[in-house]
């Protein structure tokens, strides 16, 4: 009751959007600069044999098989609203927001708190033509790195005459360093954050690229081409992508297990340059390490790498996914992370008997 009661107060008293309807509803046989200005055809996020170490049963959040992603396209439109961390972009007459770019993780688009925000700041102008780079979760490197990232790549033909990018994250972050490796001037980003909210001149913006931990082939390939990376002959590195550094999923046991694996290099990539992660990952002929968002580090490896996960509970199949996208092979097996296990040595041996 108190959702809809901030949405009535909202609709009366707020600035942003107070309905959700498709690009398409909105705006059919518009021309000129309120239409779609690339489609990329959608392909599929595919599940190939991923062995199980330990000969543990699968037992994934997501079902097996294959699915074909969105179709993904370049929306652009003029007098356009966009609020939040997220980018919701909306039409700021109607008060309608974009369908496509309007996403929560477990709840319906007409549940997005945007909706019922009556104390929402007003919006800042933004003279020109703006690019929203803005995805759910893009603040995390997973969702920058996958899928917002690759937004450069459909909108490369228009790159060079932009006024604005807006991005997700903060001066100094991570997300700035990939976003000049990628050629974005650093004086043409704005940050987005919660409070975010500008009425643009030209917004040009996408919808999801892949449906949630379906990566697909054509996003490995628009995040190579984005940063300007070949892929290489396999080299002889194995890599370790340590956790230590992180808040959780910290593998506390790393150490002995590393022990049992002098073949590895232990790397932590939180901090170093885009450039040398990449160049990290190209040399490899064996990634491996506790689920999280450095394995989207993968992408950049050789074809043919292997591929080797760690999982604290079930497995999740996102980076099974992207290896197969990315041309590698994968591994997993579920361990618990916080206590020694009495199998250590077993589990070191079927890593080096899936990496050989």
């Amino acid at each position: 009751m108190k959702f809809w009661l901030k949405k009535i107060a909202h609709r009366l008293l707020g600035h942003g959007p107070v309905s959700v309807r498709s690009f398409d509803e909105m705006y059919a046989g518009a021309a000129g600069s309120n239409g779609v200005l690339a489609i990329a055809a959608a392909d599929a996020c595919r599940d190939a044999p991923s062995t199980a170490l330990l000969g543990q049963p699968a037992e994934s959040e997501v079902l097996p098989g294959a699915s074909l992603s969105p179709e993904r396209r370049l929306f652009s439109l003029t007098d356009a609203g966009l609020a939040g961390g997220d980018g919701v972009v909306y039409c700021p007459r109607r008060r309608i927001a974009v369908a496509e770019t309007v996403r929560l993780w477990l709840q319906p688009a007409d549940a997005h708190p945007l909706l019922a925000a009556p104390g929402f700041p007003p919006a800042r102008p933004l003279r020109g033509r703006t690019l929203s780079l803005a995805s759910l979760g893009a603040e995390g490197f997973y969702h920058f790195l996958i899928e917002s990232l690759p937004r450069l790549e459909l909108a490369r033909p228009w790159l060079a005459g932009l006024d604005h990018v807006l991005a997700p994250g903060r001066a100094g972050g991570f997300q700035e360093k990939w976003l000049g490796l990628a050629g974005v001037p650093r004086e043409k980003i704005i940050w987005l954050e919660g409070h975010s909210h500008y009425r643009c001149e030209q917004l040009l913006f996408t919808g999801p690229l892949s449906y949630d931990s379906q990566p697909t082939p054509w996003l490995v390939q628009a995040i190579r081409r984005t940063v300007g990376y070949a892929p290489a002959a396999r080299g002889p590195r194995r890599l370790w992508i340590s956790r230590r550094d992180a808040v959780a999923r910290h593998l506390v046991w790393e150490d002995a297990l590393l022990a049992q694996l002098p073949q590895f290099e232990r790397i932590e990539l939180a901090g170093r340059a885009p450039a040398e992660q990449i160049a990290l990952l190209r040399e490899a002929a064996v990634v491996a390490g506790p689920h999280g968002a450095g394995l989207a580090n993968l992408v950049f490896c050789p074809p043919g790498a292997a591929v080797i996960e760690l999982h604290p509970g079930h497995d999740r199949p996102v980076f099974a996914r992207l290896a197969t996208a990315a041309g590698s092979r994968h591994a997993w097996a579920v361990v618990d992370f916080t206590h020694p296990p009495e199998n250590l040595a077993l589990i070191a041996g079927a890593i080096r008997a899936f990496a050989a």
